[in-house]
């Protein structure tokens, strides 16, 4: 399915290298549509399989799972061209259907969108993914103090550069930048991403004081672009180390289940090679059960609950009723010996 997707995204870069090419080679590319449409279609078909597999396989746990939903939006969308196709198949011609020719396109584009599916197959972009996904929470905070900043520092720039932005020096590339809040959000997020922060100090500190221009900058530069995006990384990395935690817990918890019941089937192979020596192995045998017991008893918290065969639960189920078959016959038999007895002696 990787490469199924990979492919389906090889051929949307195709088509769009080639949507617009010299008339010359106009006929090459006809060729090559007439190539492509039934691969897409063969990779359509190869798609909705996978989600009918799905489905069978496991329906209402399909429904719970994001990227499954995901993968039916985009598996849809992309069912309107060849459905649009059939319906409609001189469409191109028609100029009534322009529009919706122009919809059903950008509709087609949202194939694309399946090249993420490939996050859900390989494990270690999974990590990544999910480092990311636990960063929204924090950073969601994380984000509106640096609006409020964003906002504070807006405010004091365009009351600041008031005389800036009024000045009658024509030579001046910046100087619309602190007109409206808008523009003045746009310029200090320009200066976050550290972009032609210097240019428009140097213009500033041509009609402002200089010391005042310097200090307004150079502060946000050192709140912006040092302190909030060295808490996003930090906040990443902290995500990543304890997706690593975690992973290498679960991988010891497994680890020590394994050793655990590898224990287990080396006791009961002893066991059983005891009991086929032993000729009197009732002793034996009691004394190594309640040993085993004692040892499930001590590391409950480890074991994962025990899941019987079904055959294996029917056959203990049987074994079960004849013995209180056999119990019963006891109890008769001691009953008609006991009346036996008491006859002889009187």
């Amino acid at each position: 399915m990787i490469g199924v997707i990979l492919v389906s995204s090889l051929l949307m870069c195709i088509e769009g290298e080639f949507s617009d090419v010299p008339e010359k080679y106009s006929q090459y590319v006809r060729h090559l549509e007439f190539v492509m449409e039934p691969v897409d279609f063969f990779l359509l078909l190869i798609f909705l399989m996978e989600i009918a597999l799905k489905w069978a396989d496991d329906f209402p746990g399909f429904w719970n799972e994001p990227w499954n939903l995901f993968d039916l939006v985009v598996t849809c969308a992309s069912l309107f061209t060849p459905i649009f196709d059939v319906t409609f198949p001189d469409s191109h011609e028609d100029e009534s259907l322009e529009y919706l020719v122009s919809t059903i396109k950008y509709i087609r584009i949202a194939r694309i969108l399946r090249t993420l599916n490939v996050v859900t197959r390989l494990k270690k972009i999974m990590i990544i993914w999910g480092a990311i996904t636990r960063t929204f929470g924090p950073l969601a905070f994380i984000t509106v103090l640096m609006l409020l900043f964003f906002y504070i520092f807006a405010i004091i720039g365009i009351t600041m550069c008031d005389r800036f932005t009024k000045t009658h020096i024509t030579n001046l590339y910046y100087v619309h930048r602190f007109e409206n809040l808008g523009f003045a959000c746009l310029t200090l997020f320009q200066i976050f991403t550290i972009d032609h922060w210097f240019p428009i100090l140097t213009e500033l500190m041509q009609v402002m004081d200089a010391r005042v221009a310097c200090v307004y900058i150079l502060t946000w530069l050192l709140l912006g672009t040092f302190i909030f995006k060295n808490i996003f990384a930090g906040v990443m990395v902290n995500n990543f180390q304890n997706i690593r935690e975690e992973l290498v817990n679960e991988t010891y918890e497994i680890s020590n289940k394994s050793k655990l019941f590898r224990d287990f089937d080396v006791q009961i192979d002893a066991l059983q090679q005891e009991i086929l020596k032993t000729p009197d192995s009732k002793k034996d045998w009691e004394t190594r059960v309640f040993h085993l017991l004692d040892l499930i008893k001590a590391s409950q918290g480890e074991l994962s609950p025990s899941l019987w065969p079904r055959d294996t639960l029917f056959h203990y189920y049987v074994i079960l009723e004849a013995l209180g078959n056999n119990i019963s016959e006891r109890d008769e038999l001691l009953n008609i010996l006991n009346e036996a007895l008491l006859h002889h002696y009187n």
